[in-house]
């Protein structure tokens, strides 16, 4: 019998054990979230409202980046930003519904938060973290000195290097 180790084979179950987890998360949340919505919106319809919205929001998200990968190659981070962009927008309309209220304090609440999730999703995660990453460079990564020690103690680092066992210290804690 022959078996696999390494970092390859560790990646390659970590993703999916993560996928499993995720489906099963989602096959839990979905309809526990529609469950929580009937029961605040005492309606069907109106839980059903704020459920598809989201779900075009990220799909039409996914989609514009489906096309866009047909003709560039598209890294992780855009399709984690195009999560985080659909998930925004799907908050900015929850919030936008807040400005039809008669209340002036809560048109105000509305309008504000909707600015504040789209600016957030757009203009920060979009421009100016990667910009700042890039000016910053290995800056980025700093740590203050009790951290570092720490991370040396737990030996946590970000090099792919295994790391060095002492055979004389091996099961003496």
């Amino acid at each position: 019998m022959v078996r696999a180790g390494g970092e390859s084979i560790i990646f390659v179950q970590v993703n999916s054990q993560t996928g499993k987890d995720l489906l099963f998360m989602e096959a839990l949340a979905i309809p526990l979230s529609f469950v929580v919505l009937v029961w605040v919106f005492g309606g069907l319809l109106a839980a059903a409202l704020p459920m598809a919205v989201g779900g075009f929001a990220i799909l039409g998200s996914m989609a514009v980046l489906r096309t866009i990968s047909l003709f560039t190659e598209v890294s992780i981070y855009a399709l984690n930003l195009t999560v985080a962009l659909g998930m925004a927008l799907l908050m900015s309309i929850s919030f936008a519904a807040l400005m039809a209220a008669q209340v002036t304090i809560m048109r105000m609440f509305g309008l504000g938060l909707t600015v504040a999730v789209l600016m957030d999703a757009t203009l920060v995660r979009m421009l100016l973290v990667p910009a700042f990453m890039r000016v910053l460079g290995r800056a980025n990564w700093w740590a203050p000195k009790p951290l570092a020690r720490l991370h040396g103690r737990l030996g946590l680092s970000e090099t792919t290097e295994p790391p060095t066992v002492d055979p004389h210290r091996v099961g003496r804690g």
